[in-house]
């Protein structure tokens, strides 16, 4: 019986002592941000977890550029193929081979 007094004495002297400073009560408000990219595709790397501040213009996430890059390589291929064959149909216009119509053509696509 003793020791179930002295348990109970502890507790209460315990229980009388001020809470720690480093806490404080109350509620924190929060701004969520949406956040979507305007190109579709494949996520490739997340570079920042929920709840995590950032900064603006911090990379947050990164798509798969493969797609972007080989529509890239072929309009370069594209470009290279019309400039390649708006000259053959100016060399063949000046030499009076091809229609001047055969080289407008070939302007066209290229400058599309």
């Amino acid at each position: 019986m003793r020791a179930a007094g002295a348990l109970l004495l502890l507790l209460l002297v315990g229980s009388c002592s001020d809470p720690p400073k480093s806490r404080f009560q109350g509620y924190v408000e929060g701004e969520f941000v949406y956040v979507a990219s305007p190109l579709s595709g494949t996520l490739e790397s997340l570079r920042v977890r929920r709840g995590e501040q950032v900064q603006a213009g911090d990379p947050l996430f990164a798509l798969d550029e493969t797609p972007e890059k080989a529509a890239r390589e072929q309009i370069e291929a594209a470009l290279v193929l019309s400039e390649a064959e708006y000259a053959r149909q100016d060399k063949l216009v000046r030499t009076g081979v091809a229609a001047i119509q055969d080289l407008d053509r070939a302007r066209s696509t290229r400058d599309q």
